[in-house]
């Protein structure tokens, strides 16, 4: 458990984690206010499925994760890669959480317009 603040009321309240991340909710739903780097392209990010230790996001790709090919960039593929197995480790630890070696091999492009679906799940933590 963790502690999160209502930015409505002020009053604090233990927060699992695994409850958290909705099925259908948005991250820009959940994760009021984005202000982190890149967080604001990812909002539109929807839960599709969560377990502990397991969430699987479905996105939109935009004008703004696309390159000048009109595909998915390899950085925004990379960020959604960080942000959202920060977010299914949150699942089944809460705490927080550095990426400390990434990487991804590519075997498509997805093309503006088309939905992608993210499965991350943890396998080792710690």
């Amino acid at each position: 458990f963790i502690y999160a603040q209502n930015l409505r009321t002020g009053s604090w309240h233990d927060l699992e984690m695994a409850s958290f991340f909705r099925v259908g909710s948005t991250i820009g739903e959940l994760i009021t206010p984005l202000s982190g780097f890149g967080d604001a392209s990812l909002k539109s990010a929807k839960v599709v499925a969560v377990d502990s230790g397991a969430l699987t996001l479905a996105m939109l790709v935009g004008p703004e994760h696309v390159n000048p090919m009109g595909t998915l960039h390899g950085a925004c593929s990379m960020l959604m890669l960080d942000v959202f197995t920060s977010f299914a480790i949150l699942t089944a630890a809460p705490r927080v959480t550095v990426s400390v070696n990434m990487s991804g091999q590519y075997i498509g492009a997805a093309r503006l317009g088309k939905e992608v679906t993210i499965h991350c799940k943890v396998e080792k933590a710690g």
